[in-house]
Formats: C-alpha cells, sequence, structure tokens
C-alpha cells in the first residue's frame, strides 16, 4: 500500500489526455476532500470521482474529437482540440467555443490552470 512499485489501476483505455480536480470543503466543523479525474477519449469526456477505495464513473459528455489536453477549475473543463478550445460545464455537458486554432501557429493546444 502506498508503493511505489506496484501496478495503479487502469481506468480506461485509449486516453489522450487526463487532469485532475481536487476539492476540500468544510462541513459540519470537519475538512471533508474529493477527487476526480477528467479523461478524454477519441470522442468522450468521462469524469471519474474517488470513493475513497476506488474510481468510479460519474458522467460521460460526448466530444467532437480526442482532447489532446485538459484543465478543470470549478465546475469547469476546458478541452483542447485540433482545430477548437471549448469550455465544458462538469453539470450538464454543455459546451461552447472559447477559441479558435490556427493550426499552422499552434499545432498542439496547451490548457493550464493556475
Amino acid at each position: 500500500s502506498g508503493s511505489l512499485d506496484s501496478q495503479g489501476i487502469t481506468l480506461c483505455k485509449g486516453a489522450s489526455a487526463m487532469c485532475l480536480h481536487t476539492l476540500a470543503t468544510l462541513g459540519s466543523g470537519v475538512l471533508a476532500a474529493s477527487a476526480d479525474v477528467a479523461v478524454a477519449t477519441k470522442k468522450k469526456l468521462i469524469l471519474f470521482t474517488h470513493t475513497g477505495t476506488d474510481f468510479v464513473i460519474r458522467k460521460e459528455f460526448s466530444c467532437p474529437d480526442a482532447a489532446l489536453s485538459l484543465g478543470w477549475h470549478k465546475q469547469w473543463i476546458v478541452a483542447g482540440f485540433r482545430r477548437e478550445y471549448l469550455l465544458v460545464d462538469e453539470t450538464d455537458g454543455s459546451s461552447r467555443e472559447i477559441f479558435a486554432i490556427d493550426q499552422r501557429s499552434c499545432p498542439i493546444p496547451r490548457v493550464s490552470v493556475l
């Protein structure tokens, strides 16, 4: 347990990008932390949540293509695709384009969360 030599677990296959989302809340005087993972596959964005012992699928959303980069802040997931950046709402999967990419000037989209 906790060994760096462990095999780990496979959440899904064919992932093109992933990002972590952590949240600490204070309820009834007790600090509780949660950990979520977003994984991009060929045409999906899959959100996993950690139950304390395992990761389980919380939501799945369709995507136009495989996201090449992801960033997650609060309820928003920024997904970088070959041709655009999308802002995805984790609550309902609604999305909107926030930036179109000129492939000649920006071949690989990058997302950073500060």
